[in-house]
């Protein structure tokens, strides 16, 4: 067995695991292996708590346990919190009198007892304690949390998850909307959508009852550049609607704002506000959301994880709730300090099952309300592996802002006239807004300033005549008055003549979308040749003027380097190299 024993602390929470007992107190001092239990003192408060819908304090078959359960346990002043995902608590604590009491999701419910005493005068006792969650007839209250698994890459596939609940005590139907990004293609998930149209889906659940819920995997793929940069914002949002007025309606939406990245460290912590959090939204009781991921990189399995998280003092530490985790997990907080383990996860590495090699754990926080604009909350995590040392990820940090962006773009078209191309763009929001920089391209990586225009107007247009006879990349540089700036979409105009060729998502797995842009219709011979030079895939294709999307079946391509060539008559091919995995 293993005893992390805490060196500065007069008594520690504990987790016991299958036969190891494992500390995870604020401060983790003295590792011993191969302990004999006996030689170490400690006492044992265990229970559970369960939902008790008929009020009659007895766990009857149809009643569920109460997940996650929250219990904060307290000696003196010396408080730590555990959490579960089962509604199953057990903890190691010294000699001395605890007081137990159960936080609930929700005030919606009386729990009984409302605090339980354990006394131990020495060591080796067990005290259970059994907390009993009453109902509050006639609340209605509903919650949604949309959070990413994965980083968003260009042209890679992407991995949301919906989480959504029922913290009232009405049973009711519910309807979930999502209006996704525009820049992301809609794949798969793993409830289908009863309505998939354009950027919205849409998922109706009958019946939800009162501490029920479920969660939703959504697989997309992004777009690839020019339309989706790195360093670009993907925004997402969720709404859960259920027929009558919510008591808490400000977590029936969730806004996630995502970075695109390109590569990345699999280990790190996000927050879903991309770094800039209204402080309307905090006083209106918006809390901030963050995801935790990891993933065993290494040569072997990883049997047990923790991962530590020092929380900022500007949160509010005793509001955390945990949202989702990949596996199970015992969570204590104690003095702003989570800790997370994962007993015998047995995490395979990433080189024999790379799907299979990763983990997260999502949580919402309040910001305390002493926070203010220019306040920066920053957060960082430590995973451990076993016993490798920490793995410490990125520090995310959250400005407290007056407004989340200098503007509110509505739309952005880029036309091809006869003599120019015809940009317009419509706003709202310009909040504090200054100007817009409209940016040229002929590669889509380096832009340079055509145009400025100041605010003020909720439409805008601009004719650019002395473009080059190429590829024409156009985008948005929209500045506030302090001097901060985002950026619009990338929209482009095919000027060359010839014809624009688009794979994705590159790396490919069985199946390639082949974009192809011209100015007329073509009758096109596709191949796709292997890196020696063999014909794999044959066929012929007709495109139409604008853009023209077409599948291409890669799933029986051994993985390798590939080249894709469209040719028409009378014109040179074009060749484009892609990756199957």
């Amino acid at each position: 067995a293993q005893c992390y024993v805490e060196s500065n602390y007069a008594f520690t929470g504990y987790t016991y695991g299958l036969g190891s007992v494992e500390s995870y107190g604020y401060n983790i001092g003295l590792m011993v292996d191969s302990l004999n239990l006996q030689s170490v003192r400690y006492n044992t408060i265990t229970g559970h708590a369960f939902y008790d819908a008929n009020a009659n304090s007895i766990k009857d078959a149809t009643e569920p346990f109460y997940k996650p359960a929250k219990v904060n346990v307290m000696r003196g002043t010396d408080t730590f919190s555990i959490i579960t995902p089962s509604g199953y608590f057990e903890t190691f604590v010294d000699t001395g009198t605890y007081h137990s009491r159960l936080a609930t999701l929700s005030p919606y419910h009386t729990v009984v007892p409302v605090q339980d005493t354990s006394s131990f005068s020495s060591y080796f006792n067990i005290d259970t304690v059994v907390f009993a969650v009453q109902p509050i007839p006639g609340k209605r209250d509903m919650f949604v949390n949309l959070f990413p698994i994965s980083p968003a890459r260009p042209g890679f596939r992407v991995k949301y998850k919906l989480v959504y609940g029922n913290k009232g005590t009405d049973t009711a139907d519910v309807t979930i909307t999502l209006v996704k990004a525009s820049k992301l293609n809609f794949d798969s998930a793993s409830v289908a959508p009863a309505y998939a149209v354009a950027d919205t889906l849409r998922w109706n659940f009958t019946a939800l009852k009162p501490g029920d819920g479920g969660a939703v995997t959504i697989y997309f793929t992004s777009h690839t550049p020019p339309a989706l940069n790195q360093n670009d914002t993907l925004v997402s949002v969720a709404t859960i609607t259920s027929g009558a007025t919510d008591e808490t309606p400000a977590d029936n939406i969730s806004t996630l704002r995502q970075r695109v990245t390109g590569s990345y460290d699999p280990n790190d912590k996000k927050e879903i506000h991309d770094g800039r959090m209204l402080g309307s939204s905090i006083a209106a009781g918006e809390k901030l959301q963050y995801t935790i991921r990891f993933q065993n990189t290494g040569s072997d399995t990883a049997f047990n994880i923790f991962i530590k998280d020092t929380l900022d003092t500007k949160l509010d530490w005793n509001s955390l709730q945990m949202i989702s985790a990949s596996h199970d997990y015992q969570l204590s907080v104690k003095n702003g300090v989570c800790t997370w383990i994962f007993n015998d996860i047995l995490l395979v590495d990433s080189n024999r099952n790379e799907p299979m090699s990763h983990g997260y754990v999502s949580f919402e926080i309040n910001a305390r309300e002493t926070v203010v604009a220019g306040d920066v909350i920053q957060n960082r995590a430590s995973i451990y592996f076993d016993h490798n040392l920490p793995i410490v990820t990125n520090t995310d940090n959250t400005s407290i802002v007056t407004a989340v962006f200098p503007v509110k773009l509505l739309s952005f078209t880029a036309t091809k006239r006869e003599g120019d191309n015809l940009l317009k763009w419509r706003v709202a929001q310009q909040s504090q807004f200054s100007h817009f920089e409209l940016e040229r391209s002929d590669n889509g990586r380096d832009f340079t300033r055509i145009a400025t225009m100041a605010g003020g107007p909720e439409e805008f247009s601009y004719a650019d005549n002395k473009f080059p006879r190429s590829m024409n990349y156009y985008r948005l540089r929209m500045v506030d008055v302090d001097g901060s700036y985002t950026y619009s979409p990338v929209r482009k105009i095919n000027n060359t003549g010839a014809m624009d060729v688009t794979v994705y998502p590159n790396p490919a797995t069985n199946l390639i979308q082949v974009r192809v842009e011209s100015i007329v219709p073509k009758a096109l011979d596709l191949q796709v040749l292997s890196a020696d030079g063999r014909v794999v895939i044959t066929g012929k294709i007709a495109i139409g003027a604008g853009s023209t999307i077409v599948p291409v079946n890669t799933a029986a391509l051994a993985k390798g380097v590939y080249m894709l060539r469209l040719a028409a008559p009378d014109e040179a091919p074009v060749t484009i190299r892609f990756q199957k995995q």
